[in-house]
């Protein structure tokens, strides 16, 4: 089936091309992508927002690295050891929850401000 895109050859200084890789970077579109948003004169993502995307991807694999360790200290706990090992535990325990708490609040928050408004 054949396609209904065309190739465009264009030509560019050394810093055109920087400054168009640049700009691709840090929308995160590719260098064709990016032109043909501009050409077309569709919306191009907001930089700052994509990073922020980044900090909500490394915050959730910070809350499921937590899980993780959460789930090994419950196995220890249920393998009962010495008593005050036991309660040191119990407090890390505590302690790991309440921080997960914290960082699904912070991943809720950065999400809610991310999120284009909708029209009513």
């Amino acid at each position: 089936m054949p396609s209904n895109l065309h190739q465009v050859k264009t030509y560019l200084t050394a810093d055109e091309r920087a400054r168009l890789d640049e700009l691709s970077v840090q929308t995160g579109l590719s260098r064709s992508e990016f032109l043909r948003r501009l050409i077309v004169g569709q919306r191009l993502p907001d930089p700052q927002a994509a990073a922020s995307w980044d900090h909500v991807r490394d915050l959730t694999a910070i809350n499921a690295d937590l899980a993780r360790l959460g789930n090994l200290m419950k196995l220890a706990l249920n393998q009962a050891p010495e008593a005050e090992l036991s309660a040191r535990l119990a407090t890390l325990a505590e302690r790991i929850a309440a921080t997960q708490a914290d960082l699904k609040a912070a991943v809720v928050d950065l999400r809610h401000h991310l999120q284009p408004r909708r029209k009513a």
